[in-house]
């Protein structure tokens, strides 16, 4: 329905033109006529423009007027088509009905490429549904768009808060300073945060009853950010009641490569009309101590922080080498959760737009490691302590459950 308003809203103005251009073609010159009319004086005024009088004959009687110019093809004496109204011969105009056609042009193009645009958009997006739980997932970034369970979206609908849904991270988590490193001896720049998959179309390999299957190959563009050959595969497997993600990086190369991955999946929150942010808690699966990163504790031992938009004020909650494997975000009114479970991560993070009430959404972020900034002192990817290192032909596989109650 939101798509489908969306779309609307987007076809309107092509469609208003289109209206427009058949009543300037067709009707708006419906009760005039035609007749000559001559130049009879040309008045040059101080801004450039010139004031042009007119003269023109209905049935014997003379009429005049005048209009404002702009031109230098107006010459005393000059004669060209001029419409009047026959009821009242003196309300006269220029014939503007050939504008019609290329508004009609225009508004139909207009029209028809949203049309496509939206069409093309629906074709990329590929669902499944398995008993009551339903996902759909676009080849671009190969990201999940929707988690849906007994009807219940569960995943935060991109937005103006944050224009995502569940983002993969990957070849890095976050940026380095500056967005540069060196990879054999050569400096490279990655244009985005969180590297280039995200925004990457990956190509559609197979879906079968319970799965989809995405792929992405190094090109030109990442060759440019990223000097490795790679397949990364990404599937999405239906649950019972969630989603299994799995992240499979096989190096193509003739060399060993490095890089970092993660997820970035956003949540309602809330997740049922008429509670709010912070009628919900997270909920780690054992006790931990866990800051922000400005150093505050946010809990000594504990394992629950109750949401609020402060506490995400200094960015990003992260745990560096969790005692939890999994991390709730749950509401204290209905109950309602969801769940990542994250058996092989070395980091978790949570995070939300701090002092944005229109981001109605946490991110529950399972990562391999720290992200890529915390290995700033060593700009050799080949030295950074946190980096996969993969040799050549082997295969790297990273993944992670969505449970949702």
């Amino acid at each position: 329905m939101k798509k489908m308003f969306a779309c609307i809203m987007f076809i309107l103005p092509g469609i208003c033109v289109i209206i427009g251009g058949i009543f300037v073609a067709f009707f708006a010159n419906r009760f005039y006529c035609e007749t000559t009319a001559v130049i009879t004086g040309v008045h040059p005024q101080d801004d450039g423009k010139r004031v042009v009088d007119i003269e023109y004959t209905v049935d014997g009687v003379v009429y005049t007027g005048s209009y404002i110019s702009t031109g230098s093809s107006d010459i005393v004496g000059n004669e060209y088509p001029i419409l009047y109204d026959p009821d009242d011969p003196a309300d006269n105009k220029d014939d503007n009905s050939a504008l019609g056609v290329p508004m009609i042009i225009f508004g139909t193009v207009w029209s028809g490429l949203i049309i496509h645009s939206m069409y093309r958009r629906d074709k990329m997006l590929y669902k499944i549904k398995k008993g009551k739980t339903e996902i759909s997932a676009h080849i671009h970034g190969a990201e999940l768009h929707s988690l849906r369970y007994e009807g219940r979206e569960y995943l935060w609908q991109s937005g103006a808060a944050w224009k995502r849904y569940a983002p993969i991270l990957f070849p890095f988590i976050c940026s380095p300073k500056g967005g540069t490193y060196r990879a054999g001896g050569r400096e490279y720049t990655m244009k985005a945060n969180h590297g280039f998959a995200r925004d990457c179309d990956f190509k559609f390999v197979k879906k079968g009853e319970d799965f989809i299957e995405f792929v992405l190959y190094e090109n030109e563009e990442t060759f440019a950010q990223y000097p490795y050959s790679f397949e990364f595969t990404v599937r999405y497997t239906v649950l019972e009641n969630g989603v299994r993600v799995e992240n499979i990086v096989e190096n193509s190369d003739v060399k060993d490569m490095y890089f970092y991955l993660g997820g970035h999946p956003a949540f309602n929150c809330p997740l049922t009309k008429g509670e709010s942010f912070e009628d919900y808690d997270i909920i780690y699966g054992m006790n931990e101590h866990i800051t922000d990163p400005a150093g505050n504790v946010l809990a000594d031992n504990g394992n629950t922080l109750a949401v609020t938009r402060a506490m995400f004020d200094n960015d990003a909650i992260m745990i560096d080498r969790p005692n939890s494997k999994a991390v709730t975000l749950k509401s204290r009114i209905s109950g309602r959760s969801v769940t990542v479970k994250f058996p092989q991560s070395d980091c978790i993070a949570v995070w939300s737009p701090t002092g944005d009430d229109r981001a109605a959404f946490v991110c529950l972020e399972p990562w391999t490691s720290l992200p890529v900034y915390a290995d700033d002192a060593y700009p050799d990817i080949e030295n950074k302590p946190h980096a996969i290192k993969l040799g050549a032909g082997e295969k790297f596989s990273y993944c992670y459950e969505i449970e949702v109650q």
